[in-house]
């Protein structure tokens, strides 16, 4: 009987390029083409370097290289070098903080192999930014670290003197959702020395393997970087930071007051909330003496004007609150935005008093278009019909600020002895709250040799706000990232949103009283 002969199939000695998101632990001899796309060396206690390693299809894992494989692989790979790996050890990915959400990472052994080859089809843009309302809704992982993108709103708390160096502030992604992040030691003292020499700037932040922080206790949820595996990108010429940059001027120009009254009445937060969170209710005087930048509120009545050289509004750019030069031309601003012409904004020193005691308070253009009902541009307009060109010239409807009694959100700059303020409200309810804190303050208050020493501020953080939205609810203004900026030589006042912007050197008594 003749033999049976088998058709003859052809047996591809090399292995095939497996994928990332194929790979398990049934077995060691994974061959994957991936790009680097972070690279890093660890010192706790042993060495070993961290790779997080993208294939074509944008899957990522961790590989760790240890002990003797260090020296070896230390000179061999480099951030965002493409290369054809195989050979790995599997591992289950149960790190308490995982750089991938992949359920397994690779450890590097003898076996393993590397080969430096090109390989175009590995995207260059391999960032994954969460939003920051995914963040706050409380839906990711937090053992999972997180790519974040956002332009710098406002400093929280800043320290950069030995041994424990930290930076908190704000960020607001382009949906105007805002997150804290917080920086520690390296990071912090990179972003803090940036922003001291970038204040006129918009300063757009990337962050990389950050961590979730739960929200504990009054604090909020926050963001913080890793202690090594962190990348901190400010304002670097790249594709992802000018994208941002174009976006965030975009969605700035094109948001309205309207719509943004509008996001904040959806808000999870109620107006007592927006304006008392995290701020120490205090009576006018004691905001006079404050030696520190203080977030506060109490009760007030606006009095009169303060009548200086600046008037009662200035041209700025039509995307943030910056100031500008009137141009007969088009013109481009610090914050990116090209402006065809200036927007004329309210800015309109008051001198609020309560009782027998007062101090100077800077409104901004949200706060006097909610009370007045009107722009700057339209009761300029209005004085320039009647024949009133002098640029000092008040307006007669401002008035209609005088004598109202309001319940103030102050950001106090004690260098300059005035207020910024952030918001206010007529609420009769409101009000009420805020005196009644006012008062239990007041008890507090202990009396030595006629003069009051003080016990420590009534925190006001109105905690009905839930878990998943902590962010400061005050915060409704479109303007562009409220970075700092220099003084300009006639506008020397503190945006609230822009708070290098000098007051001006004539100071208001610490204690003004009445006639």
């Amino acid at each position: 009987m003749p033999l049976l002969q088998l058709e003859e199939h052809p047996i591809n000695m090399a292995r095939k390029i497996n994928a990332i998101e194929e790979i398990n632990d049934s077995k060691e001899t994974w061959k994957i083409a991936v790009r680097v796309i972070s690279l890093c060396s660890v010192q706790t206690p042993s060495k070993f370097i961290e790779m997080i390693l993208m294939d074509a299809k944008r899957y990522k894992i961790q590989a760790v290289a240890r002990n003797a494989e260090v020296l070896t692989w230390k000179p061999k790979v480099k951030e965002n070098e493409t290369y054809v790996m195989q050979n790995f050890k599997v591992l289950c990915n149960e790190g308490e903080f995982k750089a991938c959400d992949h359920p397994f990472k690779l450890q590097i052994t003898s076996g393993t192999t590397c080969k430096h080859q090109e390989l175009a089809d590995i995207p260059k843009d391999y960032y994954s930014f969460k939003n920051f309302s995914e963040i706050l809704s409380g839906n990711l992982r937090t053992d999972v670290l997180i790519d974040v993108i956002g332009a710098f709103h406002d400093i929280v708390r800043s320290d950069n003197s030995a041994p424990l160096k930290k930076a908190s502030f704000w960020m607001k992604d382009l949906s105007g959702d805002m997150i804290m992040c917080t920086l520690w030691q390296d990071y912090a003292s990179k972003f803090l020395e940036f922003h001291e020499n970038h204040k006129s700037e918009l300063i757009v932040v990337i962050l990389t393997q950050a961590k979730i922080k739960e929200p504990e206790g009054k604090n909020p949820m926050f963001i913080q970087n890793s202690k090594f595996g962190s990348k901190l990108l400010i304002n670097e010429d790249i594709v992802d930071i000018q994208k941002f940059k174009d976006s965030y001027c975009s969605v700035q120009a094109n948001e309205g007051p309207s719509q943004s009254q509008s996001q904040l009445s959806n808000s999870k937060f109620t107006e007592q909330d927006k304006l008392t969170y995290k701020a120490s209710v205090m009576s006018l005087s004691d905001i006079n003496g404050l030696t520190e930048e203080t977030t506060c509120v109490t009760i007030g009545t606006i009095a009169k004007f303060v009548v200086g050289k600046s008037g009662w509004s200035y041209e700025a750019c039509s995307a943030c609150t910056k100031k500008a030069e009137p141009h007969i031309n088009s013109f481009t601003c610090k914050c990116g935005k090209c402006n065809e012409k200036t927007t004329l904004r309210y800015r309109l020193e008051v001198m609020v008093y309560n009782n027998k005691d007062s101090t100077r308070c800077v409104l901004w253009d949200q706060e006097c278009v909610q009370i007045i009902g009107r722009t700057a541009s339209e009761l300029k307009n209005e004085l320039l019909e009647e024949g009133e060109d002098d640029p000092l010239a008040y307006p007669e409807a401002l008035d209609e600020l005088l004598g109202r009694t309001m319940a103030f959100r102050l950001k106090m700059q004690p260098t300059y002895n005035a207020a910024s303020v952030l918001k206010v409200s007529e609420d009769v309810g409101i009000i009420k709250f805020i005196t009644e804190q006012l008062h239990m303050y007041e008890e507090k208050t202990n009396h030595a040799n006629g003069e009051p020493v003080l016990e420590d501020h009534v925190q006001c953080e109105s905690q009905s706000v839930s878990a998943t939205a902590n962010y400061d609810p005050n915060d409704s203004s479109p303007s562009v990232t409220p970075c700092k900026r220099s003084t300009e030589k006639q506008f020397d006042d503190l945006h609230p949103h822009d708070k290098a912007t000098q007051f001006s050197a004539t100071k208001i008594q610490k204690r003004i009283k009445k006639e």
